[in-house]
């Protein structure tokens, strides 16, 4: 028992440091010896660390079966669904296919970053086969007050849009496009204050900077 607490200690230890190399031998063990949720987090946390997805997305599989009231666990399985299979998506993918594996990890109920990243995927998705049912459908599930007003930087230093920008952009003309323009002009009377003219999401079009994943976010 002793030599068991030790080797959690030490696997935690090493995981909070970053050294998933060591810390993922640890866990491998602690895992096969206890079948603990601990154990099963932090092995999970550090095969999606080490980008081991094929690994990650089978175990992943697995743990939200067995722990899916577990914090830790659920939101490491939805961090290494959106890291391994959602964001692994060509820009090409099908909106079907987006859409599938999107709701798979809306299903476990992420937090606010997460739920973020998920519903622009899908909004990018969505406006390249300009299938704006499924923009209107999807820009609901998250809150644009939950949502940065800081503007984007690119490589060169140039400032596009906020997150909180962008979601009105895709909300206003979503409501434009199936002729609810009543509540769209509403809408943008409720933000006039909020955004200078050259980033109101009713002037200028949808064309968000790209980000370390090909869309216009930024993960942590």
């Amino acid at each position: 028992m002793t030599d068991l607490i030790e080797q959690k200690r030490e696997a935690n230890k090493l995981r909070k440091t970053g050294n998933f190399e060591e810390a993922l031998l640890l866990y491998r063990n602690l895992w096969e010896e206890t079948g603990d949720k601990f154990d099963g987090a932090g092995l999970l946390h550090c095969l999606r660390k080490l980008e081991l997805f094929n690994e990650a997305i089978s175990f992943a599989e697995e743990l939200i079966v067995k722990y899916p009231d577990f914090d830790w666990c659920r939101n490491e399985v939805i961090w290494t669904f959106i890291s391994g299979t959602l964001y692994k998506l060509e820009e090409t993918e099908t909106l079907e296919k987006v859409l599938q594996t999107a709701q798979k990890i809306m299903d476990i109920n992420p937090n606010n970053l997460a739920a973020k990243m998920v519903v622009f995927k899908v909004l990018k998705s969505a406006k390249a086969s300009n299938d704006w049912e499924t923009i209107n459908e999807w820009v609901v599930k998250i809150n644009p007050n939950s949502l940065s007003t800081e503007p984007m930087t690119d490589s060169s230093g140039r400032k596009g849009w906020s997150d909180q920008s962008l979601w009105y952009n895709y909300r206003i003309n979503g409501l434009v496009k199936k002729g609810d323009s009543n509540e769209a002009i509403v809408l943008v009377d409720e933000i006039l204050e909020c955004f200078p003219v050259t980033t109101h999401p009713c002037v200028n079009p949808i064309e968000p900077t790209e980000g370390i994943n090909g869309d216009p976010l930024s993960a942590s």
